[in-house]
């Protein structure tokens, strides 16, 4: 029984070695290829995204070093309101305040000192990259595919009809010729 088996798949793989049975693998293939190939090129996960989210990687660390060193100034500014008797006057002279046994003369025509605004930051948000979507990629691959495979059907279409046109009649086979080379030219 293992014999018969072994003999069938060796019929078998016969029959395909005589069908030419891999170069109608070879569009599917080629698809598969081409989805991959585009996929780690401009994909949503490919190398472009990637490279576009290192990029908003770097704006955002410079952000976030940007709010460190503004709240270490705040911090600082903040210490110095509550431990240093020296800053809270001068905030409140700013602010028009003084000592109860101060003597203020304004002079007209002159404009306030410009407050003091505090920067808070910025808040950055990233921006999602721009790529190319699954559905594109798999919509020019499965074209890419499908056309390859027409271009290896319509040959042997053409080359088996011509051997069944060889055993026609000669008033049959002319016409069958005729058709293809209308098609054909």
């Amino acid at each position: 029984m293992v014999s018969l088996l072994c003999k069938g798949w060796r019929a078998n793989i016969r029959n395909i070695e005589s069908m030419n049975f891999i170069k109608y693998l070879v569009p599917l293939w080629l698809g598969v290829c081409i989805y991959v190939i585009c996929s780690v090129l401009t994909g949503p996960t490919g190398l472009s995204a990637y490279e576009q989210l290192r990029v908003e990687q770097g704006k955002l660390k410079d952000n976030m070093a940007n709010l460190r060193r503004l709240n270490t100034e705040l911090e600082n500014t903040g210490n110095a309101l509550v431990h240093d008797p020296d800053t809270i006057a001068l905030y409140a002279r700013e602010l028009g305040y003084g000592y109860a046994n101060e003597r203020f003369i304004r002079i007209a025509g002159l404009e306030k000192p410009p407050k003091q605004r505090i920067d808070p930051g910025q808040i950055l948000l990233a921006a999602k990259p721009k790529h190319t979507s699954n559905e594109i990629i798999f919509v020019f691959a499965f074209g890419v595919a499908f056309a390859t495979f027409l271009c290896v059907l319509v040959p042997d279409l053409f080359h088996i009809n011509h051997a069944t046109a060889q055993h026609m009649s000669g008033a049959a086979r002319k016409k069958v010729s005729e058709q293809w080379h209308r098609i054909f030219s």
